[in-house]
């Protein structure tokens, strides 16, 4: 993912909480990549994670009951 700098204005905390971040959508994409299923509520989340550069299979939950969502995986 390409990494965001942190203005100079920004704080500590603010430019800790951006790695933290770009951590986790890494680690998402890893694991996507390695096979994990993500499952998110409705289109506009799968749109971001694609924007984001999260690719693998990404399941819209948001029009299923539990079982059949845990059915279809």
């Amino acid at each position: 993912m390409k990494r965001q700098k942190c203005w100079r204005r920004s704080s500590v905390d603010d430019c800790e909480r951006l790695r933290e971040i770009e951590q986790a959508i890494d680690e998402l994409k890893d694991r996507a990549l390695g096979g994990a299923v993500v499952l998110v509520e409705g289109r506009r989340d799968r749109e971001a994670l694609h924007k984001l550069g999260v690719a693998g299979e990404i399941v819209l939950t948001s029009h299923r009951t539990l079982l059949l969502l845990a059915e279809g995986l």
